[in-house]
């Protein structure tokens, strides 16, 4: 009976579900506060356990795909492929030691520009990108009356 390998996309989005996991823990110390008067832990929360449910159905859905026999999309051959799970743990450690220091909005930018590098996105797409992510992102939490850190910004 031979073995087989579990593909790396398998493995990655593991390692999402699990960062995700460890996030959604840490999130649920902040207070949640209510919908109309949301607290610290309120998008963190919701943020956490939507990026775990959606780990979670990609996984099935690749697992699914693996038991039926299907061919993946040939990233598996890719020499820079294995090294996107260790990129994306990397840049959610810089995210979280830089936010304090450099703000949500620039810190945000550069996590979100990472990512999207990693998603093999040309240059100017992920600038585009992160950028609209960081200032939509900050938008509606200054919507929401939920305080962030400005950093160099402020």
């Amino acid at each position: 009976m031979a073995s087989r390998k579990i593909p790396i996309n398998i493995i990655f989005v593991i390692c999402v579900f699990v960062v995700s996991a460890f996030y959604t823990f840490n999130a649920f110390s902040l207070s949640f506060g209510s919908f109309k008067s949301p607290g610290p832990g309120f998008i963190p929360r919701i943020t956490g356990i939507l990026a775990m449910l959606f780990s979670a159905a990609i996984l099935i859905i690749d697992a699914r795909k693996l038991a039926a026999g299907e061919e993946g999309d040939g990233a598996e051959d890719s020499f820079a492929f294995p090294l996107r799970p260790i990129l994306f743990v990397v840049s959610f450690i810089l995210y979280v030691l830089i936010f304090e220091t450099l703000g949500y909005v620039v810190s945000t930018v550069i996590f979100a520009f990472i990512l999207s590098m990693i998603m093999r996105n040309k240059w100017w797409v992920s600038a585009i990108i992160s950028i609209s992510t960081g200032i939509a992102f900050f938008a509606i939490f200054s919507l929401l009356a939920v305080p962030l850190p400005l950093g160099i910004l402020g």
